[in-house]
């Protein structure tokens, strides 16, 4: 049997793209989470891997689907290898039914991994610069005058959501935070 896995990090991003890319490789059952690759429960992950047996054959759209570590999806692998079960990755043109696809998993794995090294890095960069501006994890911190003043103008409806971002430099997310309302 071949089983398809598909994540998205949030609602906002669509699946059918990876759903569509799983149905033509050939999934017969195909399984979804919406949560984070670094989040450690993923229930529908969970679901496929208790279906899987040997000789089914994993699929995945991409690699960054099923982990954000070397470790993380050396641990996967190891766990097929172990099962008998083959692994692919559409995107990344693995199969490790061959050994090429082994070879080219571990290679593409490093490189995803020193992506996001890369990025956190970034990341901590841009909060350190931020705090040097008076901002905190990256939003604008506004003060108790500021935040009322913020919270009288949304309630007159005289300023658009946009036009308030720009008076108060702020983002659309800081904003709802301040304003403590749902977008």
């Amino acid at each position: 049997m071949q089983i398809g896995y598909g994540r998205i990090s949030s609602r906002d991003q669509g699946i059918d793209q990876q759903k569509n890319a799983l149905k033509a490789a050939g999934c017969e059952k195909i399984f979804f989470d919406t949560v984070s690759a670094t989040q450690t429960i993923r229930p529908q992950l969970l679901k496929a891997k208790e279906l899987l047996r040997e000789g089914d054959v994993f699929t995945i759209e991409s690699l960054s689907c099923l982990g954000r570590s070397v470790k993380d999806l050396l641990k996967w692998i190891g766990w097929f290898e172990e099962n008998a079960v083959i692994f692919k990755s559409l995107h990344e043109n693995i199969d490790t039914s061959r050994p090429s696809g082994k070879i080219v998993f571990h290679v593409f794995s490093s490189v995803a991994e020193f992506e996001r090294n890369l990025t956190q890095e970034r990341r901590r960069a841009g909060l350190a610069s931020d705090d040097a501006q008076g901002k905190v994890s990256g939003k604008k911190v506004l003060d108790e005058v500021k935040a009322r003043a913020l919270q009288g103008l949304f309630e007159t409806k005289e300023h658009s959501v946009s036009e308030l971002c720009e008076i108060f430099d702020l983002s659309k997310d800081a904003l709802y935070d301040y304003l403590r309302v749902d977008c």
